[in-house]
Protein backbone atom coordinates (compact mmCIF):
# COMPACT_ATOMS: atom_id res chain seq x y z
CA UNK A 1 0.00 0.00 0.00
CA UNK A 2 1.14 3.31 -0.77
CA UNK A 3 0.06 6.41 1.59
CA UNK A 4 1.04 10.48 0.98
CA UNK A 5 0.47 12.82 3.86
CA UNK A 6 -0.96 16.41 2.90
CA UNK A 7 0.25 18.34 5.91
CA UNK A 8 -2.38 21.80 5.65
CA UNK A 9 -1.35 25.16 7.66
CA UNK A 10 0.09 28.10 6.10
CA UNK A 11 2.14 28.64 9.62
CA UNK A 12 3.72 25.22 8.51
CA UNK A 13 5.18 27.36 5.31
CA UNK A 14 5.72 30.41 7.03
CA UNK A 15 7.93 28.57 9.24
CA UNK A 16 6.41 29.37 12.64
CA UNK A 17 5.82 25.70 13.33
CA UNK A 18 7.47 22.42 12.63
CA UNK A 19 5.56 19.72 11.02
CA UNK A 20 5.98 17.17 13.18
CA UNK A 21 2.65 15.12 12.62
CA UNK A 22 4.18 13.89 9.28
CA UNK A 23 6.81 12.28 11.35
CA UNK A 24 4.33 11.02 13.62
CA UNK A 25 2.02 9.65 10.93
CA UNK A 26 4.67 7.86 8.78
CA UNK A 27 6.42 6.34 11.57
CA UNK A 28 2.99 4.65 12.39
CA UNK A 29 1.90 3.38 8.90
CA UNK A 30 5.91 2.47 8.61
CA UNK A 31 5.28 0.40 11.32
CA UNK A 32 2.06 -1.50 9.79
CA UNK A 33 4.33 -1.75 6.49
CA UNK A 34 2.59 0.93 4.59
CA UNK A 35 5.00 3.17 2.95
CA UNK A 36 4.68 6.45 2.64
CA UNK A 37 6.18 7.84 -0.73
CA UNK A 38 5.48 11.37 -0.88
CA UNK A 39 4.20 14.21 1.21
CA UNK A 40 3.09 17.41 0.68
CA UNK A 41 2.91 20.77 2.68
CA UNK A 42 0.32 23.16 1.28
CA UNK A 43 -1.20 26.18 3.20
CA UNK A 44 -4.41 27.60 3.73
CA UNK A 45 -5.64 27.93 0.62
CA UNK A 46 -8.71 26.01 -1.35
CA UNK A 47 -6.99 25.71 -4.35
CA UNK A 48 -4.11 24.57 -3.29
CA UNK A 49 -5.56 21.63 -1.11
CA UNK A 50 -7.52 20.59 -4.13
CA UNK A 51 -4.09 20.77 -6.39
CA UNK A 52 -2.59 18.60 -3.66
CA UNK A 53 -5.51 16.14 -3.12
CA UNK A 54 -5.40 15.60 -6.78
CA UNK A 55 -1.79 14.84 -7.09
CA UNK A 56 -2.18 12.60 -4.14
CA UNK A 57 -5.14 10.32 -5.59
CA UNK A 58 -3.48 9.83 -8.69
CA UNK A 59 -0.42 8.36 -6.83
CA UNK A 60 -1.58 6.75 -3.17
CA UNK A 61 -3.87 4.35 -1.71
CA UNK A 62 -4.05 6.26 1.42
CA UNK A 63 -3.71 9.88 1.66
CA UNK A 64 -3.81 11.21 5.24
CA UNK A 65 -4.73 14.80 5.95
CA UNK A 66 -3.68 16.86 8.74
CA UNK A 67 -4.67 20.35 9.90
CA UNK A 68 -7.35 22.80 8.90
CA UNK A 69 -10.22 21.14 11.11
CA UNK A 70 -10.86 23.80 13.46
CA UNK A 71 -13.71 26.64 13.79
CA UNK A 72 -11.93 29.41 12.42
CA UNK A 73 -12.40 30.84 8.80
CA UNK A 74 -9.11 29.67 7.28
CA UNK A 75 -9.64 25.74 8.72
CA UNK A 76 -10.72 24.59 5.11
CA UNK A 77 -9.62 20.95 4.90
CA UNK A 78 -13.22 18.84 5.30
CA UNK A 79 -15.20 21.48 2.87
CA UNK A 80 -12.31 21.26 0.49
CA UNK A 81 -12.01 17.23 0.16
CA UNK A 82 -16.06 17.10 0.49
CA UNK A 83 -16.32 19.42 -2.77
CA UNK A 84 -13.22 17.42 -4.16
CA UNK A 85 -15.24 14.21 -3.90
CA UNK A 86 -18.36 15.02 -4.69
CA UNK A 87 -19.82 14.18 -1.24
CA UNK A 88 -21.71 16.24 1.61
CA UNK A 89 -20.67 16.70 4.94
CA UNK A 90 -22.68 15.88 8.11
CA UNK A 91 -22.76 16.72 11.80
CA UNK A 92 -21.46 13.63 13.71
CA UNK A 93 -23.93 14.21 16.69
CA UNK A 94 -22.06 12.28 19.62
CA UNK A 95 -19.02 15.18 18.63
CA UNK A 96 -20.86 17.93 18.35
CA UNK A 97 -22.93 16.76 22.20
CA UNK A 98 -19.25 16.43 23.18
CA UNK A 99 -17.96 20.16 21.85
CA UNK A 100 -21.10 21.64 23.40
CA UNK A 101 -20.87 20.33 26.68
CA UNK A 102 -17.09 21.25 26.92
CA UNK A 103 -17.88 24.72 26.18
CA UNK A 104 -20.84 25.46 28.27
CA UNK A 105 -18.56 23.60 30.86
CA UNK A 106 -16.36 26.47 30.48
CA UNK A 107 -18.71 29.57 30.43
CA UNK A 108 -19.26 29.52 26.47
CA UNK A 109 -22.08 29.32 24.45
CA UNK A 110 -21.81 27.35 21.27
CA UNK A 111 -22.22 28.78 18.22
CA UNK A 112 -22.59 27.43 14.32
CA UNK A 113 -18.89 27.56 14.00
CA UNK A 114 -17.92 25.64 16.47
CA UNK A 115 -20.25 22.98 15.01
CA UNK A 116 -17.82 22.81 11.94
CA UNK A 117 -15.53 20.68 14.20
CA UNK A 118 -18.13 17.67 14.40
CA UNK A 119 -18.45 17.58 10.68
CA UNK A 120 -17.37 14.51 8.79
CA UNK A 121 -18.26 13.63 5.53
CA UNK A 122 -21.87 11.21 4.25
CA UNK A 123 -21.56 8.14 4.10
CA UNK A 124 -17.86 7.92 5.34
CA UNK A 125 -16.58 7.20 9.03
CA UNK A 126 -15.80 9.06 12.02
CA UNK A 127 -13.05 9.58 14.68
CA UNK A 128 -14.90 11.08 17.58
CA UNK A 129 -12.45 12.12 20.12
CA UNK A 130 -11.97 13.74 23.74
CA UNK A 131 -8.48 14.99 23.21
CA UNK A 132 -9.73 17.63 21.45
CA UNK A 133 -12.99 19.16 19.60
CA UNK A 134 -12.34 18.43 15.93
CA UNK A 135 -13.04 14.46 15.03
CA UNK A 136 -11.20 12.64 12.47
CA UNK A 137 -12.98 11.74 9.42
CA UNK A 138 -12.51 8.95 6.81
CA UNK A 139 -14.00 8.17 3.40
CA UNK A 140 -13.27 5.59 0.93
CA UNK A 141 -13.28 7.01 -2.72
CA UNK A 142 -13.06 3.79 -5.14
CA UNK A 143 -9.25 2.24 -4.35
CA UNK A 144 -8.71 5.51 -1.92
CA UNK A 145 -8.65 5.92 1.46
CA UNK A 146 -8.92 9.55 2.32
CA UNK A 147 -8.47 10.12 5.65
CA UNK A 148 -8.89 13.90 7.67
CA UNK A 149 -6.95 14.58 11.39
CA UNK A 150 -6.66 17.34 13.76
CA UNK A 151 -3.28 19.42 13.12
CA UNK A 152 -2.58 19.81 17.15
CA UNK A 153 -0.06 17.18 17.77
CA UNK A 154 -1.49 15.64 20.63
CA UNK A 155 -4.82 15.62 19.28
CA UNK A 156 -3.32 13.96 16.26
CA UNK A 157 -1.92 11.39 18.10
CA UNK A 158 -4.26 10.24 20.25
CA UNK A 159 -6.26 9.55 17.37
CA UNK A 160 -3.80 7.70 15.40
CA UNK A 161 -3.18 5.34 18.43
CA UNK A 162 -6.32 5.11 19.94
CA UNK A 163 -8.89 4.70 16.55
CA UNK A 164 -6.93 5.63 12.93
CA UNK A 165 -4.34 2.67 13.39
CA UNK A 166 -6.77 -0.14 15.08
CA UNK A 167 -9.07 0.93 12.35
CA UNK A 168 -6.50 0.42 9.78
CA UNK A 169 -4.62 -2.44 11.19
CA UNK A 170 -8.80 -3.91 11.47
CA UNK A 171 -9.85 -2.95 7.41
CA UNK A 172 -6.80 -2.83 5.01
CA UNK A 173 -5.74 -5.95 3.52
CA UNK A 174 -1.58 -5.79 4.04
CA UNK A 175 -0.23 -8.91 1.99
CA UNK A 176 2.64 -7.96 4.52
CA UNK A 177 4.08 -5.72 7.04
CA UNK A 178 7.54 -4.99 8.77
CA UNK A 179 9.21 -4.40 11.81
CA UNK A 180 11.53 -1.31 12.90
CA UNK A 181 14.66 -2.10 15.56
CA UNK A 182 17.03 0.76 16.81
CA UNK A 183 20.32 0.16 17.70
CA UNK A 184 22.09 3.18 19.35
CA UNK A 185 25.81 4.17 19.62
CA UNK A 186 27.86 6.79 20.34
CA UNK A 187 31.92 7.61 20.52
CA UNK A 188 31.61 6.83 16.47
CA UNK A 189 31.49 8.94 13.46
CA UNK A 190 28.33 8.23 10.73
CA UNK A 191 31.00 7.43 8.26
CA UNK A 192 32.38 4.83 11.08
CA UNK A 193 29.32 3.41 11.74
CA UNK A 194 28.55 3.34 8.11
CA UNK A 195 32.15 1.44 7.26
CA UNK A 196 31.28 -1.08 9.87
CA UNK A 197 27.88 -2.45 8.77
CA UNK A 198 29.18 -2.79 4.99
CA UNK A 199 29.40 -6.17 5.62
CA UNK A 200 25.83 -6.70 6.39
CA UNK A 201 24.50 -3.97 4.20
CA UNK A 202 25.86 -4.59 0.82
CA UNK A 203 24.69 -8.07 1.33
CA UNK A 204 21.47 -8.16 3.24
CA UNK A 205 18.43 -6.46 1.43
CA UNK A 206 16.11 -7.20 4.47
CA UNK A 207 16.30 -6.03 6.42
CA UNK A 208 17.21 -2.97 5.74
CA UNK A 209 19.54 -0.99 7.52
CA UNK A 210 19.48 3.16 7.48
CA UNK A 211 21.87 5.30 9.70
CA UNK A 212 20.55 8.67 11.90
CA UNK A 213 23.23 10.75 13.08
CA UNK A 214 22.68 12.67 16.17
CA UNK A 215 24.70 14.88 18.12
CA UNK A 216 27.26 12.80 19.45
CA UNK A 217 25.08 9.61 18.57
CA UNK A 218 24.42 7.50 16.45
CA UNK A 219 20.84 5.72 15.45
CA UNK A 220 21.00 2.22 12.94
CA UNK A 221 17.79 1.19 12.00
CA UNK A 222 17.00 -2.22 10.84
CA UNK A 223 13.48 -2.73 8.57
CA UNK A 224 12.39 -6.02 8.46
CA UNK A 225 9.27 -6.97 5.96
CA UNK A 226 7.92 -10.34 6.24
CA UNK A 227 4.29 -11.75 6.44
CA UNK A 228 4.16 -11.13 10.56
CA UNK A 229 4.73 -8.74 13.11
CA UNK A 230 6.70 -12.02 14.81
CA UNK A 231 8.97 -12.92 11.64
CA UNK A 232 9.99 -9.36 11.04
CA UNK A 233 10.78 -9.37 14.81
CA UNK A 234 13.23 -12.31 14.97
CA UNK A 235 14.85 -11.00 11.60
CA UNK A 236 15.16 -8.00 13.02
CA UNK A 237 16.70 -9.52 16.42
CA UNK A 238 19.26 -11.96 14.35
CA UNK A 239 20.75 -9.22 12.85
CA UNK A 240 20.99 -6.73 15.48
CA UNK A 241 22.63 -9.29 17.92
CA UNK A 242 25.58 -9.42 14.78
CA UNK A 243 25.74 -5.62 15.19
CA UNK A 244 26.16 -5.07 18.58
CA UNK A 245 28.54 -7.90 18.74
CA UNK A 246 30.57 -5.82 16.86
CA UNK A 247 30.28 -2.44 18.10
CA UNK A 248 29.64 -3.77 21.73
CA UNK A 249 31.83 -0.94 23.20
CA UNK A 250 30.00 1.52 21.69
CA UNK A 251 26.29 0.90 22.35
CA UNK A 252 23.87 2.32 24.37
CA UNK A 253 20.82 -0.09 23.93
CA UNK A 254 17.80 -0.70 21.77
CA UNK A 255 14.67 1.85 20.92
CA UNK A 256 13.79 5.23 20.10
CA UNK A 257 14.04 6.72 23.69
CA UNK A 258 17.25 5.73 24.26
CA UNK A 259 19.84 8.34 24.64
CA UNK A 260 23.39 9.38 26.29
CA UNK A 261 20.95 10.51 29.26
CA UNK A 262 19.21 7.28 29.54
CA UNK A 263 22.16 5.76 29.50
CA UNK A 264 24.14 7.40 32.22
CA UNK A 265 21.12 7.31 34.37
CA UNK A 266 20.95 3.39 33.79
CA UNK A 267 24.61 2.88 34.81
CA UNK A 268 24.42 4.86 37.72
CA UNK A 269 21.38 2.63 38.73
CA UNK A 270 23.14 -0.48 38.26
CA UNK A 271 25.46 0.74 40.73
CA UNK A 272 22.97 2.80 43.17
CA UNK A 273 25.38 5.88 42.59
CA UNK A 274 23.69 9.68 42.39
CA UNK A 275 25.35 12.54 40.40
CA UNK A 276 25.35 16.15 41.12
CA UNK A 277 25.69 18.81 37.92
CA UNK A 278 27.10 21.90 38.10
CA UNK A 279 26.48 24.41 34.80
CA UNK A 280 27.81 27.88 34.35
CA UNK A 281 27.64 28.08 29.94
CA UNK A 282 24.66 25.55 30.01
CA UNK A 283 22.61 27.39 32.43
CA UNK A 284 20.95 24.10 33.70
CA UNK A 285 20.57 22.25 30.39
CA UNK A 286 22.31 19.51 31.87
CA UNK A 287 20.13 18.92 34.22
CA UNK A 288 17.14 19.16 32.20
CA UNK A 289 18.61 16.83 29.29
CA UNK A 290 18.52 13.97 32.67
CA UNK A 291 15.74 15.41 34.22
CA UNK A 292 13.87 14.68 31.42
CA UNK A 293 14.09 10.80 31.65
CA UNK A 294 11.87 9.08 33.92
CA UNK A 295 13.27 7.56 37.09
CA UNK A 296 15.90 10.55 37.07
CA UNK A 297 15.39 11.28 40.46
CA UNK A 298 16.98 7.91 41.83
CA UNK A 299 20.24 9.37 40.33
CA UNK A 300 20.27 13.51 40.29
CA UNK A 301 20.05 14.74 43.41
CA UNK A 302 21.40 18.07 43.14
CA UNK A 303 22.32 20.74 40.42
CA UNK A 304 24.07 24.06 40.75
CA UNK A 305 23.63 26.76 37.75
CA UNK A 306 26.79 29.42 38.49
CA UNK A 307 26.22 31.70 35.59
CA UNK A 308 28.39 34.26 37.44
CA UNK A 309 31.62 34.61 38.73
CA UNK A 310 30.24 35.35 42.03
CA UNK A 311 28.12 32.63 42.09
CA UNK A 312 30.96 30.19 41.83
CA UNK A 313 32.53 31.78 45.39
CA UNK A 314 29.35 32.57 46.98
CA UNK A 315 27.63 29.36 46.68
CA UNK A 316 30.45 26.96 45.90
CA UNK A 317 32.80 28.12 47.79
CA UNK A 318 35.57 28.58 44.90
CA UNK A 319 38.48 30.70 45.71
CA UNK A 320 38.42 34.14 43.65
CA UNK A 321 42.23 34.14 43.36
CA UNK A 322 41.91 30.66 41.65
CA UNK A 323 39.46 32.53 39.49
CA UNK A 324 41.49 35.72 39.15
CA UNK A 325 44.49 33.67 38.33
CA UNK A 326 42.98 30.69 36.02
CA UNK A 327 39.96 32.62 34.66
CA UNK A 328 36.73 30.93 35.11
CA UNK A 329 37.34 29.13 31.39
CA UNK A 330 39.83 26.94 32.49
CA UNK A 331 40.69 23.26 33.68
CA UNK A 332 41.39 24.65 37.56
CA UNK A 333 37.92 26.74 37.44
CA UNK A 334 35.95 23.45 36.02
CA UNK A 335 37.84 21.16 38.12
CA UNK A 336 36.63 23.33 41.35
CA UNK A 337 33.32 23.40 40.19
CA UNK A 338 33.16 19.67 40.29
CA UNK A 339 34.80 18.99 43.48
CA UNK A 340 32.81 21.77 45.35
CA UNK A 341 29.69 20.55 43.74
CA UNK A 342 30.73 16.77 44.97
CA UNK A 343 31.21 18.03 48.19
CA UNK A 344 27.89 19.79 48.28
CA UNK A 345 25.97 17.24 47.11
CA UNK A 346 27.06 14.32 49.10
CA UNK A 347 26.67 12.51 45.54
CA UNK A 348 29.27 10.12 44.40
CA UNK A 349 29.82 12.07 41.22
CA UNK A 350 29.15 15.43 40.04
CA UNK A 351 30.32 17.00 36.29
CA UNK A 352 31.01 20.42 35.75
CA UNK A 353 30.57 22.73 32.56
CA UNK A 354 32.46 25.74 32.25
CA UNK A 355 32.70 27.82 28.84
CA UNK A 356 32.31 30.46 25.91
CA UNK A 357 29.08 29.95 24.77
CA UNK A 358 29.44 33.13 22.42
CA UNK A 359 28.14 34.53 19.62
CA UNK A 360 31.86 36.42 20.08
CA UNK A 361 35.12 35.67 22.49
CA UNK A 362 35.44 36.52 26.01
CA UNK A 363 38.54 37.33 28.06
CA UNK A 364 40.51 35.99 25.15
CA UNK A 365 38.51 32.88 24.62
CA UNK A 366 37.15 31.79 21.39
CA UNK A 367 33.19 30.74 21.42
CA UNK A 368 32.99 27.19 21.73
CA UNK A 369 35.96 26.88 24.50
CA UNK A 370 34.50 24.30 26.62
CA UNK A 371 35.52 22.84 29.88
CA UNK A 372 34.15 19.96 31.43
CA UNK A 373 35.31 18.43 34.70
CA UNK A 374 34.14 15.25 36.29
CA UNK A 375 34.60 14.41 40.12
CA UNK A 376 33.99 11.20 42.10
CA UNK A 377 34.47 9.69 45.28
CA UNK A 378 36.10 6.84 43.38
CA UNK A 379 38.86 8.63 41.58
CA UNK A 380 40.50 11.76 40.75
CA UNK A 381 38.91 14.90 39.44
CA UNK A 382 39.72 15.16 35.82
CA UNK A 383 38.87 17.47 32.81
CA UNK A 384 38.82 17.92 29.07
CA UNK A 385 38.61 20.86 26.90
CA UNK A 386 36.91 21.16 23.74
CA UNK A 387 36.64 23.37 21.26
CA UNK A 388 33.36 23.58 19.22
CA UNK A 389 32.34 24.76 16.10
CA UNK A 390 30.91 28.80 16.77
CA UNK A 391 27.59 28.23 14.49
CA UNK A 392 25.68 29.52 17.22
CA UNK A 393 24.83 29.69 20.96
CA UNK A 394 22.41 27.05 21.20
CA UNK A 395 24.67 24.55 18.97
CA UNK A 396 27.73 25.24 21.61
CA UNK A 397 25.25 24.42 24.55
CA UNK A 398 23.81 21.68 23.02
CA UNK A 399 26.90 20.11 22.32
CA UNK A 400 28.71 21.04 25.42
CA UNK A 401 25.27 19.04 27.56
CA UNK A 402 25.71 16.16 25.24
CA UNK A 403 29.59 16.01 25.36
CA UNK A 404 29.23 16.38 29.46
CA UNK A 405 27.19 12.63 28.94
CA UNK A 406 29.61 11.46 27.13
CA UNK A 407 32.77 11.85 29.20
CA UNK A 408 30.54 10.43 32.15
CA UNK A 409 29.86 7.11 30.29
CA UNK A 410 33.80 6.73 29.49
CA UNK A 411 34.60 7.40 32.96
CA UNK A 412 31.97 4.29 33.78
CA UNK A 413 33.33 2.26 31.38
CA UNK A 414 32.87 2.61 27.56
CA UNK A 415 31.09 -1.18 27.50
CA UNK A 416 27.61 -1.70 27.76
CA UNK A 417 25.62 -4.38 29.67
CA UNK A 418 22.19 -4.08 28.24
Amino acid sequence: MRAEIIAVGSELLRGQIMNTDAYEIARRLSQLGIDCLNQQVVGDDRQAISQALSLAHQRADLVILTGGLGPTLDDLTKEVLADYLGVDLVVNTSQWDYIQSYLKQRGRLPNDRDQRQAWTFAGGHCFTTQQGLACGSLYQAGATTFICLPGPPQELISLLDLSVIPYLQDQVDLEETQAILTLNFAGLGESQVMQALRPWSEHIDNPVLGIYAKPLHIQVTLRAKGTSQAACQQVNQRLAQEIIQALQPYYLGQGDQVSLASHVLARFKDREWTLATCESLTGGGLASELTAVAGASQVVKAGFVVYQVASKVDLLGIDPDLIEQESVYSHACAQAMAQKALNQAGTDYAVSLTGVAGPGPDQGHPAGEVYIAIASRHQPVQSQVYLFPARSRAYIRQMSVQQALWQLIQVLGSSCEE
